[in-house]
């Protein structure tokens, strides 16, 4: 988990770099906020299908106790 931390935080100073202009003149928005809110709602939606994955397994193994 944390090289991954390290990967993103480096791809997204670099992404930041190249694009942070564009988003800012064309878009009118700031690219670090824009990417943080899409990477945390995917990883909230990607936790919470797991996390659905997980409790079906469970309640199967409960149900054949």
């Amino acid at each position: 988990m944390v090289e991954l931390s390290e990967r993103l935080c480096s791809e997204m100073t670099l992404a930041n770099k190249a694009y942070h202009d564009v988003f800012t003149q064309i878009l009118k928005l700031d690219y670090h906020s824009y990417v943080y809110h899409v990477i945390a709602a995917n990883l909230a939606r990607d936790t919470s299908e797991a996390m659905d994955g997980i409790n079906k397994v469970l309640a199967e193994n409960e149900s054949k106790q």
